[in-house]
C-alpha cells in the first residue's frame, strides 16, 4: 500500500512538471534576459531572491499559462523557461505572475516627482491595495583606502518600500504608520474603524485587514 501511493505521489509530481513549458505566445514575453548584466564575478549575493526557478502562473488578461519563474530584483522582471530557453515577460499591466504564493503585477508609481513603471507584489485585491516594491541594490566594490582594511567586494543589498495605489492613480510610496496611511485616504468613517478595532496599522497583515473594510466603504 505504502509502495502504491508513493508511486502516484511520484507520478503526480512529474505530471505536474511537465505542465509547467510555458506555451505564452510572443506578444507577451521578449528574449532579452541579461542575466548579471556582466556583473563582478566576485559580486556578493545575487540579484534574484530566489535563484531556481519556481512553479507558478502567468495571467494574460482573462487567460493563464503555467511556467517555472523568478524575479530579477536587480533588473526589474520576471524570467520565464520557454522551451529550454529563458525570457522575460513584458511589462504590461494586464501580465500578472504569481511566483510561489506572490502575484507580481505592473503598476504605475511617482517616485521623487518622477512617474515610473515597475513590478511590485500585490498583497491584496480591490480599489485600494497595498504593493511591496522589492529591489536589489547593487554597490560597487570599495577599495581600502590603507593598508591597514581590506577591498569591499561589489554586493547586492536587498531593498524594499511600500506603496498605495488608488484605482487607476500611480502608487504612492508610504511608511506602515497609522498617521500616514489615514492621511494619504483621508476618510473620516476609515478612522473611525481604525480606532473602533484598535488597529496600528503598522505591519502589513492589520493594514491588509484595514483595507479590506476601506474597499467595502
Amino acid at each position: 500500500m505504502l509502495k502504491k501511493t508513493l508511486c502516484l505521489a511520484l507520478l503526480s509530481v512529474a505530471s505536474f512538471g511537465f505542465a509547467q513549458n510555458l506555451d505564452l505566445p510572443m506578444d507577451y514575453m521578449q528574449n532579452n534576459v541579461t542575466g548579471k548584466n556582466n556583473l563582478p564575478s566576485n559580486v556578493q549575493g545575487s540579484p534574484f531572491f530566489n535563484d531556481a526557478f519556481l512553479y507558478g502562473t502567468v495571467f494574460v488578461k482573462d487567460d493563464s499559462y503555467n511556467a517555472e519563474m523568478r524575479y530579477n530584483a536587480y533588473l526589474d522582471e520576471v524570467q520565464a523557461k520557454s522551451k529550454g530557453e529563458v525570457i522575460s515577460l513584458l511589462k504590461r499591466d494586464y501580465v500578472k505572475a504569481e511566483i510561489a504564493g506572490q502575484l507580481y503585477v505592473i503598476s504605475d508609481y511617482e517616485q521623487n516627482g518622477n512617474k515610473k513603471q515597475g513590478y511590485f507584489v500585490e498583497l491584496n485585491a480591490g480599489d485600494t491595495r497595498l504593493l511591496l516594491r522589492q529591489t536589489k541594490k547593487f554597490v560597487e566594490e570599495k577599495k581600502a583606502d590603507s593598508s591597514y582594511k581590506s577591498d569591499e567586494p561589489a554586493k547586492f543589498v536587498d531593498e524594499k518600500e511600500y506603496y498605495l495605489a488608488k484605482k487607476d492613480m500611480p502608487a504612492t510610496k508610504v511608511r506602515l504608520k497609522k498617521k500616514e496611511i489615514l492621511n494619504l485616504l483621508n476618510n473620516d468613517t476609515a478612522k473611525e474603524y481604525v480606532a473602533k478595532n484598535k488597529l496600528k496599522l503598522n505591519k502589513e497583515a492589520s493594514i491588509i485587514q484595514f483595507l479590506n473594510y476601506y474597499n467595502t466603504l
